[in-house]
């Protein structure tokens, strides 16, 4: 298994991607763990482990929690049941509240 690159690659990389408008590649740096917010102006990305709660109103309505603060957004395209479960479920096993 490689090792995970540092914060100072990931932070290259992700300059990188942004300079290259390439969204798919920055997303990529981040979609294996963590919820990316991806807006222009005002982008945010959490890892799991960085999220005490997420939960939702309705399809197209999500709410994360973190230590933070919480953040309310209105989806533009809905949110599945089974993707919502899915989340969850990883931020639950990453808080060691599951396994």
């Amino acid at each position: 298994m490689a090792d995970k690159p540092g914060a100072r690659e990931l932070a290259r990389r992700s300059q990188a991607a942004v300079e290259a408008k390439d969204r798919d590649a920055w997303l990529g740096l981040f979609a294996a763990d963590a919820v990316v917010y991806d807006t222009p102006g005002a982008p945010r990305t959490w890892r799991y482990s960085d999220i005490q709660f997420i939960s939702s109103a309705g399809p197209f309505q999500l709410t994360v929690t973190t230590l933070e603060k919480q953040f309310n957004f209105q989806l533009k395209r809905s949110i599945t049941e089974s993707t919502y479960n899915q989340l969850w479920l990883e931020i639950e096993k990453k808080n060691g509240r599951i396994q």
